[in-house]
């Protein structure tokens, strides 16, 4: 991404979804803790009813403030791009887009979304589509 953020002359903001620090629960598992990452959808999925269970307690309507999915309800934002493997180890169990999807659409919220065939979630999956993203957000800025 850093070649063509130079070609386009653009920064790039990528926000770490991970907690962080000494204060931060922590556990053994990938699925929580510092540098667990969170997604779309976490209150539909085991690791984020874990997560949020753990970080804001077993009230799951104190989740709804932190659940991408319940808050592109209450918002209208610039148009979004999701691209997804379909090969996604985590896909099946852990990434249900249909909800949030559903959500920004009744919302009015412009979301393209695009599975691709036989990829998962790597950096070389993402390394073939950071062109059309990159075009695709500057064509909304």
């Amino acid at each position: 991404f850093q070649r063509l953020a130079n070609h386009y002359q653009v920064a790039v903001m990528i926000p770490d979804t991970s907690p962080r620090g000494k204060d931060v629960p922590d556990d053994e598992g990938w699925d929580l803790g510092q540098g667990a990452g969170f997604y779309v959808n976490a209150t539909q999925a085991p690791w984020g009813v874990k997560a949020f269970t753990t970080y804001l307690g077993a009230d799951t309507n104190a989740w709804k403030s932190w659940d991408a999915t319940e808050l592109i309800k209450e918002t209208t934002l610039l148009p979004i791009l999701i691209t997804q493997g379909s090969k996604d180890g985590f896909y099946e169990k852990q990434l249900k887009e249909t909800t949030f999807l559903k959500n920004a659409e009744e919302a009015r919220n412009n979301i393209q979304y695009q599975m691709k065939e036989g990829y998962d979630h790597s950096y070389f999956f993402i390394s073939t589509f950071l062109e059309e993203h990159f075009a695709f957000h500057l064509s909304h800025l």
